[in-house]
């Protein structure tokens, strides 16, 4: 009962992996903690960890007598908060910030850029922070008409690339748009590529290709 986080870490490369160790539970039984795939090392040496705070009731739907989530019950939450180790994962702190969207399920990784600038996806937009991730900016749009998943990643040119789910409306469920941006300041018009799913996850290999799952 309650929302609760384990780590499990590997020190030969991911060949064999230590039992789950606990680092955070939540004693409130209506609680969830989601975590997506935003963890990152920063330049700096510290770990971040963005979660998703979640209490989401359940009601029965009249018609058909089953249970659904109720959002506009006034014990929804959806808030994302920060976890941050600067003891490579032993100790984490909770960090709070009061400048983020809320309700707000957070999903895609964070990428930081030579500058020291930090970028976290939102849905259809991002935030950006300076001091690694002490602080953020107010969100930016990219110029897309729907609000979903987002991944960013860099391209070997250095350029922005996002991967958006749509939800309906643009085409068939749940298909991909992409978007790309040399500055982040303006984005081209999206396009869709031809891949169907949920929460796009991309990862840059050294070698500059790039992996979709």
């Amino acid at each position: 009962q309650g929302g609760y986080l384990q780590m499990v870490v590997s020190k030969d490369k991911g060949q064999t992996w230590s039992r789950p160790r606990l680092i955070r539970r939540n004693e409130d039984p209506r609680v969830t903690y989601q975590v997506a795939n935003g963890m990152q090392t920063l330049s700096n040496g510290d770990i971040l960890m963005p979660i998703t705070y979640c209490r989401v009731p359940k009601v029965k739907d009249p018609k058909t007598g089953k249970e659904k989530y109720d959002t506009g019950h006034a014990d929804y939450r959806r808030e994302v908060t920060l976890l941050r180790s600067k003891d490579n994962g032993q100790t984490w702190t909770l960090e709070k910030h009061p400048e983020f969207p809320q309700p707000w399920f957070q999903f895609g990784r964070l990428v930081e850029t030579d500058d020291i600038r930090l970028f976290m996806p939102g849905d259809g937009w991002f935030l950006v922070s300076r001091d690694f991730g002490k602080t953020w900016e107010p969100k930016v749009s990219m110029g897309v008409p729907v609000e979903c998943e987002t991944n960013i990643f860099r391209a070997a040119d250095k350029s922005f690339v996002a991967i958006i789910r749509q939800q309906h409306g643009l085409g068939p469920r749940r298909q991909f748009i992409t978007t790309w941006s040399k500055s982040t300041k303006r984005w081209a018009p999206y396009r869709f590529i031809p891949v169907q799913g949920k929460m796009p996850d991309v990862l840059v290999l050294p070698s500059e290709r790039v992996l979709l799952a």
